[in-house]
């Protein structure tokens, strides 16, 4: 759509807004009130993916091959989880847009593993695409479940918007990367995709197959950024394997973190889910960094600003860094839908409480350079009443277990602080242990010493949490390492 067009569209859309806030000849307010919802994430994903055609955080489509194409081996991109130690929700748009957001955040390893992985590989002589998404033990790799898509025509990408729908984080990247331009997906349903595949595969038109695997070690619903980490990580596994020049020697560190962190961006949006920059940058980007977007400025521009601590007061923080998991997954779409909503009524707790997040993510980063890892822990728990204040009192982010769990541990003065790591709801939880003890200790103190607390805490799963200074890692498994078949896994390719 040219400009003028564009402009005259939101002109329009704006005369429907103020229309429906009028009452005038609006006959169901509450349809009217979804459709302007659904303008306004349509608004959102075009800020997102812009249109300069020469912007190469705008258009990752325009992509072109620069080195040859990775045959019959394994490219896998493997990232760790991250933790929001302040300023989350910040970084969601519309609200980066409309303040500007600062979140301080950290990549961590899970049971000392990088917990996320994609791994990509064309097939000689193959055909269609196979997709497939995994869950697996941390401890072994064990296989937990799979869902897997075979591809062989138009109509297989197409349900791409749908994210309960099988491999659909899978299919987005694929259109972000210019596999087939969503322009062909409707009308042209029966219209095979091997030509497709044979040209962004390679140069030639020699039938070849793709298969792309991403692999989670976290439960689902983990609140540690895993769907968007991933969304980097299947990204970066893809451009490598067909030969995409997305992280080379011939671009800054920067260039390459703010293409993959913008790719991600753009999948969420092709994917419905939404969702702001924290995760990505959490997790593709190693070590502790505070991550800060402009307001009003578009597309969006975020950078990320390493935060170097001593050697010894990392060590002292990994000791007492605790993580449990909760035992109840939630999808972060339906918080981030209760969140957007409260965000629009601009009232003054929610812009004060905004602007809190802003400047305690600043504060907070100032007190890790300076190594007071007490503070961190206290950031944490006030970090947690400002989001659930963000969510609202109705939200649910809060389970009662969890609630229980911390207010028991802060009362004995056994932890210093903590929140639920994302959106809330569920998930995993985060805590600064108190000088001296270790997750260990705090694991025998809830079961063994703590009595009359909600009763799924004693179901909760705890786990070892250390901060990991490398963020996104690429490998090429030589074929001759592995069998060929596409079920290939092996544990070390996680370490």
């Amino acid at each position: 759509i040219d400009k003028k067009r564009r402009i005259l569209l939101c002109q329009r859309l704006f005369k429907l807004r103020n229309e429906v806030l009028s009452g005038k000849e609006v006959t169901d307010f509450r349809l009217a009130s979804e459709q302007m919802e659904l303008a306004a994430a349509a608004l959102t994903e075009l800020c997102i993916t812009g249109n300069d055609d020469n912007s190469k955080r705008c258009i990752l489509h325009s992509l072109q091959r620069t080195k040859p194409a990775l045959r019959d081996n394994w490219v896998v991109a493997s990232a760790p989880g991250r933790i929001d130690v302040d300023g989350g929700w910040s970084d969601t748009p519309p609200i980066s847009y409309d303040y500007g957001g600062a979140v301080l955040i950290m990549a961590c390893t899970v049971d000392g593993r990088r917990p996320l992985s994609s791994r990509c590989r064309i097939v000689s002589g193959g055909k269609g695409v196979v997709l497939r998404t995994e869950a697996r033990e941390s401890k072994d790799g064990k296989l937990i479940s799979d869902s897997e898509v075979k591809m062989n025509k138009i109509r297989d990408i197409a349900d791409f918007r749908d994210p309960s729908a099988a491999c659909t984080l899978l299919k987005c990247a694929l259109l972000c990367l210019g596999f087939v331009s969503l322009d062909i997906l409707h009308g042209n349903e029966d219209v095979s995709l091997q030509p497709y595949i044979n040209s962004f595969c390679s140069d030639s038109d020699e039938d070849v197959g793709l298969e792309i695997i991403s692999t989670s070690l976290l439960p689902r619903g983990s609140g540690m950024g895993g769907s968007s980490i991933l969304g980097g990580c299947v990204l970066a596994s893809i451009a490598q394997c067909v030969g995409f020049d997305i992280l080379s020697d011939t671009t800054t560190d920067e260039e390459d973190d703010e293409f993959l962190i913008h790719g991600v961006l753009m999948i969420e949006q092709l994917l419905t889910t939404g969702g702001g920059w924290q995760d990505q940058i959490g997790g593709l980007i190693g070590g502790i960094k505070l991550a800060t977007s402009v307001a009003h400025k578009f597309p969006l521009e975020v950078k990320a600003e390493r935060r170097r601590l001593d050697p010894r007061v990392r060590a002292s923080l990994n000791k007492r860094l605790v993580l449990a998991f909760s035992g109840q997954p939630r999808l972060a779409k339906t918080v981030l839908q209760h969140v957007l909503r409260r965000w629009a009524r601009r009232t003054p707790e929610i812009v004060a409480n905004v602007e809190d997040l802003v400047i305690n993510a600043t504060k907070a980063a100032k007190a890790t350079e300076n190594g007071d890892i007490d503070a961190i822990g206290r950031t944490m728990y006030s970090y947690w009443l400002r989001k659930k204040k963000m969510a609202g009192e109705d939200s649910g982010v809060e389970p009662t277990a969890v609630a229980d769990l911390l207010k028991a541990l802060l009362a004995q003065k056994e932890i210093i602080g903590g929140t639920l790591i994302g959106a809330g709801g569920g998930g995993f939880l985060v805590m600064v242990a108190s000088e001296g003890r270790t997750v260990a200790d705090i694991e025998r103190i809830v079961k063994n010493e703590i009595t009359d607390l909600h009763e799924d805490v004693y179901n909760f799963t705890w786990h070892e949490c250390a901060i990991c200074e490398d963020g996104l890692k690429i490998n090429v498994i030589d074929k001759a390492l592995t069998s060929g078949s596409l079920d290939d896994f092996q544990i070390n390719w996680h370490d």
